[in-house]
């Protein structure tokens, strides 16, 4: 769990750089991998250990920063979880947030799903991390 915690601060160091060196709030939205889906957010994977849910989320907080997370229900169909988020995302920048202040994490699971939301919103400004999902149209 300690090396997952030291990968994902590695990865999202640049995001936390950017958000400090700008006076408008960044905002990072964040989809968790497929096991918190059907299991509490403090569950232990078997094989992978803590999630890491909570930390993960207080690792990407920044003073400039908005993180946007929510728990999955199981069994959502990630093609149309994607497009609900275009909506959120949309949403957002409607009130005034540039599309380049918003960021899209997902880790497994939640990077299958960044991944359609990648493809669907065709944004360039939109920013994406994707951590651990091959992606198959």
């Amino acid at each position: 769990m300690f090396l997952r915690l030291i990968i994902l601060y590695l990865l999202f160091l640049p995001l936390a750089i950017n958000a400090q060196n700008s006076n408008q709030k960044k905002y990072v939205f964040f989809l968790h991998n497929k096991f918190l889906e059907e299991h509490p957010l403090n569950a232990s994977h078997p094989k992978y250990g803590p999630a890491a849910y909570t930390a993960i989320l207080e690792k990407l907080q920044s003073t400039n920063s908005v993180i946007l997370s929510e728990k999955r229900k199981p069994g959502i169909d990630p093609k149309m979880y994607a497009k609900k988020f275009i909506l959120k995302i949309d949403s957002l920048h409607n009130s005034g947030v540039p599309y380049d202040h918003i960021s899209i994490v997902g880790t497994s699971q939640g990077g299958y799903i960044a991944q359609y939301i990648s493809y669907y919103a065709k944004n360039p400004d939109l920013k994406f991390v994707f951590l651990t999902y091959s992606f198959k149209q």
